[in-house]
């Protein structure tokens, strides 16, 4: 039995999900929650063995995390994206951290250099103090070595969180008139991006519709709305699955990304998918490109021909085969091998 805290500046979206999988996939481990955010339900708080709100003050959180650390005594600390990095690097503490930083923020994170390297400069100097960097992509590892030479990078593959019957992975559930996105409405998933070519689609279509499910930033969501993008808000898994059950093409419109978890629940429940070509996605053989009009014209083809295609089928298939509850579950158990010499 190990002992893991996972830490987390904002325990919602898609890090929500990642750190509950891992928790879900590996019960024999003791996990605990240090978190901020909104408050945990009572079916989320029951697969840790504590849960302990981190300030939402960033200075104060920093000050605070060894002894926080020192109080719950784990084996490891498990860092989630790279406010959490930062917390639980930037003060030496005694217990090995494991970094999952679910996309690096100095690589396509922003337009401005200058908040680029110095991001890089700060994910440099914490580098030492990583026992492991949790990568989700092919990308991330080569992002991760670039901080120092001889890190530690170990593959996770991330998997569908929902259980909606056999996978289909063939585009088989339809398009219906929908163009949908899942996830936080933040600068990340660029839904600036979204509303674009939703605009653009809309002019020379408009029986399509757009939909996002998800929320988060105010002003980000008036500019969808304002593009005709209906915006549904979060939903349960339970909801979530009921909306994955119709017949939707998925438009993943994100400036960087780990690898979402929102792609891999659209592939496995049947959906076909239309990406914004970024580097974690690299390594994909589906439709994939770079501009807003690029993508709308794209969509408006699909919707014309409402055919699929073979090699899309052929690669949605491996992608189900790789990134699987199974693969990530012995992913983890090779992650935590074991817990402090003598001490459990």
């Amino acid at each position: 039995m190990v002992r893991i805290l996972h830490v987390t500046e904002c325990y919602a979206g898609g890090v929500r999900d990642a750190i509950e999988m891992i928790a879900d996939l590996t019960p024999e481990n003791e996990h605990y929650l240090l978190y901020s955010g909104s408050d945990l339900s009572v079916n989320q708080s029951k697969r840790y063995v504590e849960t302990v709100k981190l300030s939402s003050n960033k200075a104060i959180a920093l000050l605070k995390i060894k002894s926080l650390v020192r109080k719950v005594d784990p084996d490891y600390v498990h860092a989630h994206s790279s406010w959490a990095g930062l917390y639980t690097r930037a003060r030496k503490i005694e217990v090995p951290v494991i970094y999952q930083p679910h996309c690096f923020k100095f690589g396509e994170a922003t337009r401005i250099q200058l908040i680029s390297f110095l991001v890089k400069a700060i994910e440099t100097l914490l580098a030492p103090r990583t026992l492991a960097y949790v990568v989700l992509s092919e990308q991330e590892k080569e992002y991760a070595q670039m901080l120092s030479t001889g890190v530690r990078c170990h593959f996770l593959p991330n998997a569908t969180r929902l259980r909606t019957g056999e996978s289909k992975g063939n585009g088989e559930i339809g398009i219906g008139r929908h163009v949908t996105m899942i996830g936080r409405i933040c600068p990340q998933k660029d839904p600036l991006f979204f509303a674009k070519v939703a605009k653009y689609v809309i002019s020379k279509n408009p029986e399509i519709k757009f939909q996002w499910i998800g929320d988060g930033d105010g002003r980000l969501r008036k500019n969808l709305e304002k593009a005709g993008v209906e915006v549904k808000g979060w939903k349960t898994k339970e909801g979530l699955a009921s909306e994955l059950m119709e017949p939707f093409l998925y438009f993943h419109s994100a400036r960087y990304e780990g690898f979402p978890i929102s792609l891999l629940d659209a592939i496995n429940t049947g959906h076909r998918v239309v990406l914004r070509k970024i580097g974690a996605f690299k390594d994909l053989k589906l439709p994939q490109f770079d501009t807003e009009i690029e993508c709308g014209e794209y969509i408006l083809r699909i919707f014309r021909n409402q055919r699929g295609d073979g090699k899309e089928t052929v690669e949605t298939q491996r992608i189900i085969k790789e990134y699987s509850t199974d693969r990530q579950r012995l992913s983890l158990q090779q992650l935590y091998v074991h817990g402090k010499e003598g001490k459990r």
